[in-house]
């Protein structure tokens, strides 16, 4: 499959994250994580809309576009590592969403975030734009 790249999908796979959609002469999309509420016990969860995600990603011409999609990792605060629940949610997110891409038939590679903010930040000085 030849694919003629003029469309481009950035994916942060968190609960909060989002897909930015960029093609050849239209406006930027971002389109926030589709998640949904659900009520377990005593607390309130979100939770991937799976469904959404499927329709999102249908929308896209797998021929013209390609993914770099954030590869999912647990992160380290304060010199410690984030909880086994939180790591695992990283974890089923991340894999939703491969899942959903390749059954869009979108191809994409999975890039840790250091490599994707240093390729898109090279000339940018650092500070509060970067983040």
């Amino acid at each position: 499959m030849i694919h003629k790249n003029k469309a481009w999908l950035g994916i942060d796979p968190g609960i909060n994250g989002a897909i930015a959609y960029l093609k050849e002469e239209e406006p930027p999309l971002l389109i926030p994580m589709p998640i949904y509420k659900i009520k377990k016990s005593t607390r309130v969860v979100s939770e991937y809309n799976i469904p959404c995600l499927k329709d999102i990603f249908s929308s896209f011409d797998p021929e013209e576009t390609v993914c770099i999609l954030e590869r999912p990792q647990p992160m380290i605060k304060f010199g410690r590592t984030q909880g086994v629940s939180s790591t695992l949610l990283i974890g089923r997110g991340g894999g939703i969403l491969d899942t959903a891409l390749v059954f869009a038939g979108i191809p994409y590679e999975s890039v840790g975030p250091k490599k994707w903010q240093n390729a898109m930040l090279e000339n940018i000085r650092a500070g509060n734009y970067t983040k």
